[in-house]
């Protein structure tokens, strides 16, 4: 049998021309809290829902495990910074690091002794209600109240 060697297009080519090579093991939203904060004056909680993904590309020379890997990689998950102002208390900050946006990690393994290898992409996406541009997402918070922004809720308020 031979294994798919495709090293010199893109992605959205690859899945085009393989289909067949392109198993989607798992998909699931999973909620989660990034944040539970209370300092005895002000509680600042953040959870968040993250679509998470489970994609395998089968059948594959270990040249083209290595060209998917190295275009489906993406570290791009921006933090969020939190500003709490209570005219009693001050203020207070907290930063949620890599919360918004996208992470896709891969793995390739061999799948047999002839050669064949599977890349394994576990993908990750959080979204914001707006574009998020630069590095980080800045949120600013007064009294007591909540709010949600796409797949992030933010709850505050001062501590009982």
């Amino acid at each position: 049998m031979a294994w798919i060697n495709y090293t010199s297009g893109n992605i959205s080519a690859f899945e085009e021309a393989n289909p067949e090579a392109v198993v989607v093991v798992h998909e699931d939203d999973v909620a989660r809290t990034a944040l539970d904060f209370d300092d005895g004056t002000c509680r600042i909680k953040v959870t968040v829902i993250e679509h998470q993904k489970i994609t395998e590309y089968r059948a594959l020379t270990k040249e083209t495990a290595e060209h998917l890997k190295a275009e489906l990689t993406c570290i791009d998950k921006k933090r969020l910074l939190l500003s709490y102002s209570d005219s009693t208390y001050g203020q207070h900050h907290a930063n949620c690091p890599d919360l918004i946006g996208t992470e896709r990690l891969c793995a390739i393994s061999r799948s047999n002794e002839a050669g064949c290898h599977r890349l394994t992409v576990t993908e990750s996406t959080t979204d914001w209600d707006a574009e998020v541009p630069g590095e980080y997402v800045q949120y600013g918070m007064t009294g007591a109240g909540s709010d949600v922004k796409g797949d992030v809720r933010i709850s505050w308020g001062h501590s009982a």
